[in-house]
């Protein structure tokens, strides 16, 4: 294995235990079946609904294909959500829910995105 191997290993472990309760004790909900399609999503919301760890994945490749929005599930609509990894965009939970989130698509491989959800009130972190 080499280093940069180990060192991506590394990355997802820790991803993993900084997100280990939610993904244990958080509510389940498919968002995309991947037995009908080229993609699959899903998301583990926390029962209190302050965060939520989404997940979409492109099985093939779609050339030219459109703009992706994933629409979410189980946030509370009048909830404030802000995405790690974005700008500091605020999305409620309704319009995450109706409206969704645009995920980046690769027009040539496979490929994964991990969105990560936070609750905020009055512009901070909760």
């Amino acid at each position: 294995m080499t280093e940069l191997e180990k060192a991506e290993i590394k990355g997802q472990v820790q991803f993993v235990k900084a997100h280990r309760h939610l993904i244990q004790h958080g509510v389940f909900y498919r968002l995309l079946n991947p037995f009908e399609g080229r993609e699959a999503g899903w998301i583990v919301v926390s029962e209190d609904q302050s965060e939520a760890l989404a997940a979409y994945y492109q099985m093939s490749a779609e050339p030219n294909g459109p703009w992706k929005r994933l629409k979410l599930a189980g946030l509370c609509p009048e909830k404030k959500y802000i995405v790690d990894g974005e700008d500091a965009r605020v999305y409620s939970g309704s319009e995450l829910m109706n409206v969704g989130i645009i995920v980046k698509r690769n027009r040539c491989v496979q490929m994964e995105e991990i969105i990560v959800l936070k609750f905020i009130i009055c512009g901070k972190k909760a």
